[in-house]
């Protein structure tokens, strides 16, 4: 490959890396901004979960398997319905939870119908910030190539 490829190249991966930086920050701000909300707690009950298997398989920690949860919570002597959906790997992750189990609800006190279970919080960015590293190694691995050739 000519160098010229391989800086362009460079210069592309890093494009990618600011891309997955911006959605990683744009992603925890929503997180945080509902955590900041959600700063009611009550009880909830797990009414269904819920999970579907896709097709990527790990040998060492078995198959990835989106999970939905949805429960049930009191506001104000009101019955309030919630979901929530999270991604895990491993059938051991992917049980966090169980019909009638008892959960912590967090909710908006201004919007009730606005909340997430205690251990399936909103998804904070992690994995964008992951992919903006690989992204930068690999940019920083064909630059240093291009000025060795």
């Amino acid at each position: 490959m000519s160098k010229e490829i391989e800086k362009k190249s460079a210069m592309v991966l890093l494009a990618v890396m600011v891309g997955f930086i911006i959605a990683a920050i744009v992603q925890y701000c929503s997180y945080a901004a509902t955590v900041k909300r959600c700063s009611e707690r009550t009880d909830g009950t797990i009414t269904s979960v819920s999970s579907k298997i896709s097709n990527i398989h790990s040998s060492k920690s078995g198959r990835r398997t989106k999970t939905n949860v949805r429960y049930t919570y009191t506001y104000n002597a009101a019955f309030k319905v919630g979901s929530t959906a999270y991604a895990a790997q491993g059938k051991a992750k992917s049980e966090v939870y169980k019909k009638d189990d008892t959960a912590a609800v967090y909710y908006d006190p201004d919007d009730p119908d606005k909340c997430y279970i205690e251990k399936c919080p909103p998804d904070k960015g992690v994995k964008c910030l992951i992919f903006a590293g690989i992204s930068l190694a690999l940019a920083a691995g064909a630059y240093i190539r291009s000025r060795k050739e």
